[in-house]
């Protein structure tokens, strides 16, 4: 789960506490941030020696 503008129509009471409940159950134990999402992209734009690799940025919960 990342924090994106997706989320605001719950309204600030209610993204806070689905962000609280989902960060419980997430092993990382927080929400991640598009700057994280970015960094994984940068990361594999610039690597010269990475291939055929799937990174999950995904704070340890499966994206299935």
């Amino acid at each position: 789960m990342i924090d994106t503008g997706a989320w605001d129509e719950f309204g600030e009471e209610g993204k806070a506490s689905y962000f609280e409940n989902m960060s419980a159950r997430n092993p990382a134990g927080r929400i991640g941030t598009p700057g994280e999402i970015a960094d994984g992209v940068l990361f594999a734009m610039t690597s010269r020696f990475l291939t055929g690799t799937t990174l999950h940025i995904d704070g340890g919960e499966p994206l299935t």
